[in-house]
């Protein structure tokens, strides 16, 4: 009897849901390391207005990084979505920010 394998489609769940709990874990870790007191007095002096305008500039920060590369692969005629481009952008700004640099 064959052994049963994974597809292509649970792999990357599998690994997507592996670097989703690595990343929670790291998470916990840096802010179990930085006090949970002194975050949460952080996140109270900050208003709800600042807060969101903040997240909105982000997000026209983020969709203008994103523009050139889309612009730039549909001219070089590679199928990809904006939404696609817009989600490796995201990955490409977080994980410089989040991860130990060498």
């Amino acid at each position: 009897m064959k052994p049963a394998s994974l597809s292509a489609r649970g792999k990357v769940f599998i690994l997507r849901l592996a670097g989703t709990v690595m990343t929670l874990g790291l998470l916990v870790y840096l802010l179990e390391k930085e006090g949970w007191k002194g975050i949460f007095t952080a996140i109270n002096q900050i208003s709800g207005w600042a807060f969101g305008a903040a997240i909105v500039l982000i997000m026209i920060s983020r969709i203008a990084v994103s523009l050139p590369w889309h612009v730039l692969l549909r001219s070089a005629r590679v199928k990809i979505s904006f939404r696609e481009i817009f989600r490796l952008t995201l990955s490409r700004l977080f994980t410089p920010n989040y991860l130990p640099t060498i």
